[in-house]
Order: C-alpha cells, then sequence, then structure tokens
C-alpha cells in the first residue's frame, strides 16, 4: 500500500442533485480505491448491482456507513474481491460523506498470493473470473460498450486512476496536459 504518509484517501462531501426523469443520475460505476465508506444523508438514490443483474436500493439506517469495495482491492485480490457497481438516481436533493482509502500513487497493484482455496475459488465461479473494471477511454474508443466491461490491468494505483480520469474528464485532460493524452 506504499509509504503511509503517501497513500491516497480523502473524504468528499457530495451533492447530487435531482436527476431529471429519465436522466441517468451518476451512472454505474464501481469506485478506484481499495474500499470507500460512505455515510449516506437523508435522502434515497444509491443503487447497487447484484450479481443477478438486479439493483438493490440502500437505503439510510442510522448510525451506519455503506461500503464499497473499489478496483485496487479487485485487482490485487486477483478478483477474489470484486468492486461494488453503483449508481445514484436521486428524486431530490441528496448528499453524502464519502471516505476513499486507496495506496499511495506507486503502489504496484498486481496480484498477491492467494492461498490455494482462494484462487480455487476464484477459478470455480465465473462471476469472479469474468468479472472486469471500469473501461479505459481506449476500450471505449475500441468497442467495449459496457460500463463494468473493461479489462486493462493497471500497473499502479497511479496509473488506475489517470486512466480513470481520462475517461470521466477526457476535456479537462486535453486542456491541463495536452502532452500526456492523444
Amino acid at each position: 500500500m506504499g509509504d503511509s504518509l503517501q497513500r491516497q484517501s480523502l473524504i468528499k462531501y457530495i451533492r447530487y442533485p435531482p436527476t431529471p426523469e429519465g436522466g441517468q443520475g451518476v451512472g454505474m460505476h464501481q469506485d478506484s480505491a481499495f474500499l470507500t465508506l460512505l455515510m449516506p444523508g437523508e435522502e434515497g438514490g444509491l443503487e447497487c448491482l447484484l450479481p443477478n443483474g438486479e439493483l438493490l436500493p440502500v437505503t439510510r439506517r442510522k448510525g451506519t456507513f455503506v461500503v464499497n469495495l473499489g478496483e485496487a482491492l479487485q485487482q490485487m485480490s486477483g478478483n477474489y474481491f470484486i468492486a461494488t457497481p453503483h449508481r445514484v438516481i436521486a428524486k431530490s436533493e441528496r448528499t453524502s460523506v464519502g471516505f476513499f482509502f486507496g495506496p499511495s500513487l506507486r503502489s504496484k497493484l498486481r496480484p498477491l498470493p492467494l492461498d490455494s482455496s482462494y484462487a480455487r475459488a476464484v477459478r470455480e465461479s465465473h462471476r469472479h473470473r469474468t468479472s472486469g473494471l471500469m473501461p479505459t477511454r481506449e476500450e471505449l474508443e475500441g468497442g467495449v460498450e459496457g460500463s463494468l466491461e473493461g479489462q486493462s490491468r493497471h500497473e499502479t494505483y497511479g496509473n488506475l486512476l489517470w486512466k480513470y480520469f481520462g475517461r470521466a474528464h477526457p476535456e479537462y485532460m486535453r486542456a491541463h496536459y495536452p502532452d500526456l493524452v492523444t
């Protein structure tokens, strides 16, 4: 996870405006860090995608947090732990506070050695064996259609974040990093 003084953890106050009728809101995605602790506000709207494809509305329970696993953990566990796909469709203004726990930017995201029983469980589970990550911009331009169908494996956590921001904010990346993006 790298030097503890260089970990990329952050707390974020998030305000979601109401989702227009038929709108996407915050589309289906997975967080990039190891895990997210979310303290939802009073309004609902967070939905998690279950393995059977059903969307589960996440209701607020006083005194509890929502825990989402992230893509860095998925990569380092060799898909034993799978990032939590989720979205937000807000009927009215919604607020929440998220704590995103990530490693240092230089942390390698290669799979850690798993006990043979865990590695076997991944091989024997279609869901674990085939779970993808959010596609990179290059994968999207190459025809990848699903928001969770990416197969790129990132060498470092910094590379994962760079690809994430390049996908989510291409105009920002072109404006501020023209020599580094195509």
